[in-house]
């Protein structure tokens, strides 16, 4: 959402280079006042300091002291809100310090508890020292309870910005307004924290191997030295090895040099050619009834001109991994010392029809004797795929032909039942409808139970919890828990931030559930007590006012400006997995980066506290080996990565923010 007016905005206000000092970016910034903001209402205003930071000085530099922070709410264009800064005598002149700060996801916003202060990013002039168009910026507030106003109101501002909707129509429970008040991300220093000037130090140290001392020991991205494998679509020849680059991957948030084992899938190799053709509380928003959705006949893909990896499969017993690309699947295993090699072997996928077509979502199944698929587009029928023989020997659809359903999304019956045999039962969403579906039955429809929504919640995720809880995720930012797929409506209804749910994923035991949206994570506790003191979660009562509060997760400001990241796109995030293994890490990436956070400093609300990692190109999806919470599957555009993590020196971002002294 950086788009043209936040860059004329971020090109107005980046007016000085970083090398400028305070008293003079505060001199040019008074020479050349902005337009201010007129017909809005004023939700909030506070006492502030506006700072800009600044490389080379390794700190926030000051650009007007004592103004005046009005947040506004646009009336025409309507769901707009800004940040505008204005001294006094910008109040009678209609102009404002530095243009007008228009709210929205790209900035970024972290909400500085200890420094009373917030700070967000824009886009400008790239800066002399980084070559970043990213800025970054900060108001210190001189009241508390000026702060706390004006931060509670960010989420509202990114709310009906991003849904362009009115928050108090939309959101209308008090005690989910103030859930979604509570959710902006806030910086929490670890006491254990090395001193802001060695964070710096390692900050700006391209070339730290992690082993200078810098930082805190910690697990960090191995460098395994290994040459790379090959897998691709084409049979014209032997491999060659990718030698790849000896360029040390470093960050703000990890020290050691990170460049990975590599499976390049380019354009050879051979491939194996041998197979043949008790009562539910309501939602608010549930008003009972079915509607059925209008079945139309799914046109055949066409099949795109280059064809790219899109998603990657973690086997859970047969220690082996799956990469879907276009309408082939990508067989990869561990050889003998634990490295991910290419197994020689492409599945071709077509339907039972003999129509190629490129799987929209696939998932392992039945100890990983099958993989279930749905096509793209979603034409309503999960196809079943025999991985040993190759093709796809059966298929089972919701609903006849006259009311199929879309599947915007399945899952198994349990987390840990693909890892089982013996378990036929899938549990999918529609837009508007939550339902099993059980191959066995004598009919064409397969549904076995279902629960349909009169008011459309457009349902894009579901997920599932060891014990058979059912978490969905909708378009609208809104989570649902029910105590199992039963026919039955949700216990919990969490109203989400407004953003739609892209990756849903939960704990084993159902008491964590993250979630993505584009530009941040949301990990939300499920535990409670209620009115008994009995600690229950959503999935088993009605959570009502008793929600707890989410932790947002979003990328520190000094990484986008330091790394130049002007779109923060996130994949699918989700935790390590395993009957085995607790869940300890999460996983998600953006653009060329792999980013993991410490879930266990996460629970301790340091939502900071991740490692950043850099790829060779865009990560497309990540996951974690099945009961492995050390080693990482990557699938780039034309690769496969596997990542190990090890006991280094681990540099976080440097939250400690400096400021300019002034008088």
């Amino acid at each position: 959402m950086l788009g043209g007016l936040l860059h004329s905005i971020g090109s107005a206000v980046g007016l000085t280079s970083s090398s400028s000092s305070g008293a003079a970016q505060q001199q040019q910034q008074q020479q050349q006042p902005s337009k201010a903001v007129s017909g809005g209402e004023v939700k909030a205003q506070a006492a502030v300091d506006l700072f800009k930071w600044s490389w080379t000085h390794k700190r926030f530099l000051i650009v007007a002291a004592n103004v005046k922070l009005s947040v506004v709410r646009c009336v025409d264009p309507r769901y707009q809100w800004f940040l505008q800064m204005q001294r006094d005598e910008d109040l009678a002149a209609g102009t404002a310090v530095v243009a007008p700060f228009l709210v929205n996801a790209g900035m970024q916003m972290e909400n500085d508890v200890d420094n009373k202060a917030l700070v967000w990013i824009t886009l400008g002039a790239k800066d002399a020292m980084t070559g970043s168009a990213v800025h970054r910026w900060s108001v210190v507030f001189k009241d508390v309870a000026e702060h706390r106003a004006v931060v509670g109101l960010v989420p509202v501002a990114l709310y009906e910005h991003g849904r362009q909707v009115d928050f108090a129509k939309s959101v209308k429970k008090e005690d989910d307004q103030q859930w979604v008040a509570n959710s902006i991300s806030t910086i929490v220093r670890s006491p254990d924290r090395k001193n802001a000037a060695s964070r710096a130090a390692a900050l700006d140290d391209d070339d730290s191997d992690g082993n200078d001392g810098a930082g805190e020991e910690d697990f960090v991205f191995m460098d395994t030295g290994e040459d790379d494998d090959e897998y691709s679509d084409d049979d014209s020849g032997e491999g060659t090895d990718d030698q790849g680059d000896d360029t040390k991957h470093t960050s703000t948030t990890t020290t050691a040099s990170t460049r990975a084992t590599r499976a390049r899938v380019s354009t050879n190799t051979n491939y194996a050619n041998s197979w043949s053709s008790d009562d539910e509380d309501k939602d608010e928003d549930d008003e009972g009834g079915i509607v059925y959705e209008s079945a139309t006949p799914a046109p055949t893909p066409q099949k795109p001109a280059v064809e790219r990896n899109s998603d990657i499969l973690s086997g859970m017993t047969s220690n082996r991994a799956f990469v879907i690309r276009g309408d082939k699947v990508g067989v990869f295993k561990y050889d003998d010392d634990d490295q991910l090699v290419y197994d020689n072997t492409r599945l071709k996928v077509r339907s039972m029809q003999g129509n190629f077509f490129s799987p929209h979502k696939a998932t392992l199944h039945n100890q990983d004797s099958k993989m279930l698929m749905v096509r793209r587009p979603d034409d309503g029928i999960i196809h079943c795929m025999d991985v040993e023989r190759g093709q796809v020997v059966s298929e089972f659809q919701a609903g006849d032909d006259d009311t199929k359903r879309k599947v915007n999304d399945f899952t198994a019956l349990s987390k840990y039942a693909p890892a089982h045999a013996g378990e036929p039962m899938t549990v999918a969403v529609s837009n508007n409808e939550l339902y099993t579906l059980d191959p066995r039955q004598h009919t064409k429809d397969k549904i076995a139970q279902r629960y349909v929504y009169s008011k459309n919640p457009y349902f894009t995720k579901v997920v599932t919890t060891a014990d058979g809880g059912v978490a969905t995720g909708s378009d609208d930012g809104t989570i649902r828990m029910f105590s199992a797929a039963n026919g039955k409506m949700a216990k919990t209804l969490l109203p989400g931030l407004g953003d739609p749910i892209i990756g849903l994923d939960v704990s084993g035991d159902g008491r964590w559930i993250l979630a993505t949206c584009r530009t941040y994570l949301l990990v939300i506790p499920t535990q409670f007590e209620d009115k008994k003191n009995r600690v229950r979660t959503g999935f088993d009562a009605r959570m009502g006012q008793n929600k707890p509060v989410p932790r947002k997760l979003q990328l520190h400001t000094t990484d986008l400006a330091k790394h130049g990241i002007t779109k923060v796109s996130f994949t699918p995030a989700s935790f390590n997995v395993g009957e085995d293994t607790d869940e300890k890490w999460i996983v998600t990436g953006t653009g060329k980066y792999i980013v993991l956070w410490n879930f266990a400093k996460v629970q301790q609300g340091q939502l900071y506290d991740y490692r950043i990692k850099s790829c060779s190109a865009s990560v497309v999806a990540d996951n974690f080996r099945y009961n492995k919470d050390d080693q990482l599957q990557v699938a780039l555009p034309d690769d496969v990565t596997q990542e190990r993590l090890v006991r280094g020196r681990a540099v976080h971002p440097m939250l400690d923010a400096q400021y300019e002294e002034y008088s």
